[in-house]
This record gives structure tokens, sequence and C-alpha cells, in this order.
């Protein structure tokens, strides 16, 4: 039987917001134990406020925790080794409004480290893929809230990551 390697790992993690207007802190996320494993898709489900965009933030490296760790692929996050291993898609994906898909994908490509031919190459994966063609060189000011979920989508899969978090994917 073949190993499989733990992608996502969290050991009691944990998330308090600070004290807001009178408020007392309050624990957004308690203890959260997890192991995805390679190759699985796993959902998070729970009501607001239940920690879920939390933790995939803490996964991201885009906030702290409080207490516990947690690992990409043995990578501690928050580093810049583990940000590496992850593609991310929030649920309001934000870009420059006057670039167009084409000129976005090969900036995300730049900040991925990607050298000119692989930056093309993603370009013609992605946009093949994902149906960005038609739209290469319109600008991202017009786009629906489903076209930039669309290229948002794109953005994630830059550099062919082996871990990919999505924010509300079903949003637009």
């Amino acid at each position: 039987m073949a190993t499989r390697n733990i992608a996502i790992e969290t050991n009691d993690l944990s998330k308090i917001y600070r004290r807001h207007l009178g408020r007392k802190p309050k624990p957004t996320l308690e203890g959260l134990d997890l192991q995805i494993f390679e190759n699985e898709i796993y959902g998070f489900l729970g009501k607001n406020g239940a920690g879920k965009t939390t933790t995939i933030k803490i996964l991201c490296g885009l906030m702290k925790a409080n207490g516990g760790t947690a690992r990409i692929f043995g990578e501690r996050v928050p580093s810049r080794e583990a940000r590496k291993l992850v593609g991310y898609l929030p649920e309001n994906p934000y870009f420059y409004e006057y670039l167009t898909p084409k000129e976005t994908l090969e900036f995300y490509g730049k900040l991925r480290g990607l050298d000119a031919k692989a930056r093309a190459h993603e370009w013609d994966r992605l946009s093949e893929d994902l149906d960005l063609r038609a739209i290469a060189d319109q600008r991202v000011r017009g786009f629906s809230k489903g076209m930039r979920q669309r290229l948002g989508f794109a953005v994630a899969l830059v550099g062919n990551p082996p871990v990919v978090i999505l924010d509300e994917p079903m949003s637009g």
C-alpha cells in the first residue's frame, strides 16, 4: 500500500480576536486538529462565525494563530516555504482594474518566480483550461463577479501549487 503524504496538518490551532468596542475577547477557533492528505478534497462546513475563513487565512499565512501549529507538506505556517506551496482564491478576489487577464497572470507568474517561458506556458495552460482566451485583452474593470472568480481561480493555479485553497468557491 502506498504511503499518503499529509498536505495540511493543524494541531491545537486557536485564534482569539482581541477585545473590540468593549466586548470580551472572542475565540473563533479553539483547538483545531486536522489532517488532510495529498490528493484529497476537503471542505469546511459551518455557520457564520465558526472559523472557516479564519482557518483558511491562517493556513495561507495571511493571519497568525494565537496558539497551536499549522503545516503545509511539513513546512510550518507562516513561512515563505509554506506559502510557495499554496494557491489561494479568496471569496472576493481583487485585481488591478486596468490589467487584462493575460497581464494579471503574467504579474502573478512573476510573483511566483516563474521565468518568461514558464509564464507563457502558464498562460497557455490556464487560458485553455479556464476558457480565458476570449477575454485575454479585456480590462478587468468591466468583469462580472463570475468572470473575476474565474480569473481568481486561474491566479490560484499559477505555478501549479500542490495545495489549492478556495474560500467560498461557489460564490459568483
